[in-house]
Parts: structure tokens; sequence; C-alpha cells
């Protein structure tokens, strides 16, 4: 009967943990330069899915503000040119629910890559962090000269690198905030349309 099959405890063992394979016993330490690649290979990545995410909004965006910015056109072309009645309030209210869930899947991107873009962000500042720590001994010693401890860097160059990650949290937010109006207004729109036309004894 195999080893794994005892009991341990009165509960049995979990197969998958006991037919892991053990780590190596003879592994070699990395050095000092394969650590920083390490590093460095883990910030590149998160550095491109943060473009990445970032690209992907900006192209869909692109698209739902072209397709927004038409329906409204329609919108006000139609007010323009017919009275309020019932025909008007229909063909403003089909406009204004698909505006609404063009606007929807707009601040729904939005705040999906504004919670990505965060994350990335404090997976970088770790990743600087434990970075530096681990190889701070070898930045001393001149072994990277190219390198700069970030515990050395001026107020002014913090803030600098700070002020870059905000930018990218913020921009998504303030998509947030554009949506949030142009999904709004619409129905704002709508609705005062609906009051002229019927009057307020119907309300």
């Amino acid at each position: 009967m195999s080893k794994y099959a005892g009991k341990i405890g009165g509960e049995g063992i979990n197969p998958l943990a006991a037919l892991a394979p053990d780590p190596a016993p003879h592994a070699k330490p990395l050095s000092d330069l394969e650590i920083y690649n390490v590093f460095r290979d883990y910030i590149k990545h998160e550095d491109g899915l943060m473009n990445t995410r970032l690209s992907s909004f900006l192209s869909m965006n692109s698209f739902l503000i072209g397709f927004s910015v038409l329906i409204l056109g329609g919108m006000l072309s139609a007010a323009s040119r017919m009275s309020v009645d019932a025909k008007l309030l229909a063909l403003l209210a089909l406009g204004t629910l698909v505006h609404s869930i063009l606007a929807y899947i707009g601040y729904d991107a939005a705040r999906l890559t504004r919670s990505s873009i965060q994350a990335a962000t404090d997976s970088l500042k770790i990743l600087r962090e434990k970075g530096n720590a681990r190889l701070a001994a070898p930045i001393a010693n001149g072994d990277f000269p190219h390198l700069t401890d970030a515990r050395e860097l001026s107020r002014r160059e913090k803030a600098a690198l700070e002020k870059g990650s905000g930018i990218m949290r913020g921009f998504p937010r303030h998509m947030q905030r554009m949506w949030f109006i142009m999904g709004i207004t619409p129905v704002l729109v709508t609705g005062l349309a609906a009051y002229l036309r019927f009057g307020p004894a119907h309300f």
C-alpha cells in the first residue's frame, strides 16, 4: 500500500499535496545580477499590462464616444425638426435607452480599468521596494552603477514618479465622471420634453 494512503490524525492526506514534487535540494542560489533581472522582468511585465489595459480602454472609448455622438446628434436633429408630440417622445426615449447602455458600458469599463491600473501600480511599488531592499548592498558597493536606490531619490523625483502613476490612475476616473454626465443628460432632456408635452397635470 502506498505511504500516501495512510491517515494522520484521523484524516486522509491530500493526494495533490502528497504527490507534489519536493523542492530541488541542491538548487543553486541566484546571483545579484540574476535577481536584478528577475525583478526587472516582473516590472516590465506589470508596465506592459498597464499599457495594454490603458490602450484597450482608449480604443473602446473612441468607439463608444463616436457612437454616442451620433445618437445625440440624431436626437437633437429630430428635436429641432419635430414638435413635442408622442412620436418625438418615443424617438427620444429610444435614443436615451441606447445611449444609456453605451454610457453604462463606458462607465463600467473605466471602473474596471481604474481598478486594474491601481493593482498594477501597487504591484510595481512593492516590486521596487523589495528590489531595492534585496539589492541595497550591491547598489551601495557600485555593482550596479546605472541604478539608484529609491531611498536616495529627492522629494522632487519621488513626486514626479507619484504624479506619473497618478495620471495613469486618474484618467479612467475622469472618464467615469464623463460617462455619468453623458448618461444622465439625455434622461433629463427626455423627461423635460415629456413634461412640456403633457403638462404638470399629468405628473
